[in-house]
């Protein structure tokens, strides 16, 4: 594995060499003769694309003067229109700077595209794992989009809508920081759901601890411990801290819903978040009436029978694939 990762370096290195010195209008024919029969051997064109890839993303830094003159010094080449080859000719001390070099170009173009924002997303229904660059990790919900950006500095992220549910790899030199709505989340180490419904927030600490802010109003500050959850709404008033059911509240990383003691019409809204053909309450069903169990997300007939089987209803299926719960017929 060490060999590979080893190998892999080395071919990076060597394709970010080769990037920098055909990036020159003039090119010799020995050049281009050298540098076909290197693309060929095993590995060495996955390499060249990965820093093609790169480069093009991060702005095509081989075409900044200064990078392409200090590249050419420190790879000898002594004259506009120097062979290649010379990369291949120079002693150790100098072929190794050279290559030295090639690799923080690389790096340069590959953390400039690092830290380009990346959104991750789910459709109604769908669900998703996402290992991010630090070694976190992020389980997306139905319906999420979650921006991330990370720096030298900090990893800042953004959840635009939905539900995620973050295992941060602990670095306290880069503080974790998730914003939603008017609530933003700091976490150093930690293990937390985070829930963006309309403009509301809330939060829910599995482990570990974490910092919640006020980004409007009066810009209040809570600390949270394990089992506590916070709410923070769109004008910035907040309700919380609370001791609140974590496994309940997570429990659709499992695939499951828990409702305990919760208003009929809550709970269809909540089973809706889950599927397209949404269920609608007829005049006369008691919409406030309390519902417990535990369902499967998507589940829609599932969480149906149960409604029907606790409040005498009946179901009807409309044209949009949609269902109505409404009072059982006598007839």
């Amino acid at each position: 594995m060490i060999d590979d990762r080893q190998k892999t370096l080395r071919q990076d290195k060597e394709a970010a060499a080769w990037f920098t010195l055909l990036s020159d209008t003039e090119v010799e024919t020995e050049a281009l003769e050298r540098f076909d029969k290197w693309i060929q051997r095993d590995g060495n064109r996955a390499a060249y694309r990965r820093i093609e890839d790169i480069s093009t993303a991060a702005g095509d830094l081989r075409d900044d003067p200064e990078m392409r003159a200090a590249a050419r010094e420190a790879l000898g080449r002594r004259k506009p229109r120097a062979s290649a080859s010379s990369l291949f000719r120079l002693g150790p001390p100098r072929l190794w700077g050279g290559l030295a070099l090639a690799g923080v170009i690389a790096s340069a173009v590959l953390f400039a595209t690092l830290t380009r924002p990346k959104t991750y997303e789910t459709a109604v229904g769908g669900r998703m794992t996402a290992q991010l660059s630090d070694g976190s990790t992020v389980q997306l919900n139905t319906d999420t989009a979650l921006r991330v950006k990370f720096s030298h500095g900090e990893r800042r992220l953004e959840l635009v809508r939905g539900q995620a549910f973050f295992n941060v790899a602990h670095d306290p030199a880069r503080p974790f920081l998730v914003r939603a709505g008017a609530m933003e989340v700091r976490a150093l180490g930690t293990r937390f759901d985070v829930r963006h419904d309309s403009a509301d927030a809330s939060v829910a600490l599995a482990q570990g601890q974490v910092r919640v802010r006020q980004r409007t109003g009066q810009r209040q500050a809570w600390t949270l411990s394990p089992g506590q959850g916070l709410t923070v709404l769109s004008d910035g008033r907040s309700t919380g801290p609370a001791r609140i059911d974590v496994a309940a509240l997570t429990g659709w990383t499992r695939n499951i819903i828990t409702f305990h003691d919760i208003a009929l019409g809550d709970a269809v809204a909540e089973m809706n978040r889950y599927d397209r053909a949404k269920i609608t309450l007829a005049p006369g069903v008691p919409a406030h009436a309390k519902l417990s169990g535990v369902f499967t997300t998507g589940d829609q007939e599932e969480f149906l029978d149960a409604a029907k089987a606790s409040f005498d209803l009946e179901s009807r299926r409309r044209p949009d694939g949609g269902v109505e719960l409404r009072p059982r017929s006598n007839g």
